[in-house]
């Protein structure tokens, strides 16, 4: 009788101790020991607390990870991409990429850490992809202006020089890059 009084404690103890390893966490419980690790570990954390108070949480907070699922993710990408920022503007496309890198982070370092066992639900959200080119071109007599001046100081410093035919080589470089770097 002893023995299986004893044995029915220890089943008791053991079922407990799988009930608590495998108690799935919040996403809300897991940020604040993210949190914390970053603070430790990264320079850019206030980036990262701003990042999941402004768009993150209201979209998973309270949810287990076990239930995030990749749609939540896609929701917190459709909302920044038809809601505008504080100051009125469309979000930019790096601050998208950087919501959802983070995401990403705090998935795998709960997974790390042991507080979730499963899969991160950015790995299925395909990475929107973004242009990201300014297309604000200058005034064509702003240019010329530019070019004007870079090319007059290139010849002064090359006529100037120890060495002009060198110097002259230099500053022919010098301008094909400018003007190289002016067309992109």
């Amino acid at each position: 009788m002893a023995n299986k009084i004893e044995l029915q404690y220890k089943t008791k103890g053991v079922e407990e101790d799988i009930k608590i390893q495998f108690e799935i966490m919040t996403i809300t419980e897991v940020w604040p020991e993210y949190l914390k690790w970053a603070k430790q570990n990264k320079k850019s954390w206030h980036d990262d607390a701003a990042r999941y108070h402004n768009h993150i949480e209201k979209h998973i907070s309270g949810y287990k990870l076990d239930r995030v699922i990749p749609h939540h993710v896609q929701a917190i990408i459709n909302t920044m991409y038809t809601r505008m920022t504080p100051r009125g503007k469309p979000y930019a496309p790096a601050t998208i990429k950087q919501v959802l890198v983070l995401v990403k982070r705090i998935f795998n370092w709960s997974i790390k850490q042991g507080y979730y066992i499963g899969t991160n639900p950015y790995n299925s959200i395909e990475m929107p992809r973004f242009d990201n080119s300014v297309t604000n071109p200058l005034p064509v007599d702003a240019l010329a202006h530019i070019i004007s001046g870079a090319a007059n100081e290139a010849a002064f410093w090359a006529a100037r020089a120890d060495n002009p035919e060198t110097a002259l080589s230099q500053a022919q470089t010098a301008m094909a890059e400018l003007i190289r770097s002016l067309k992109t």
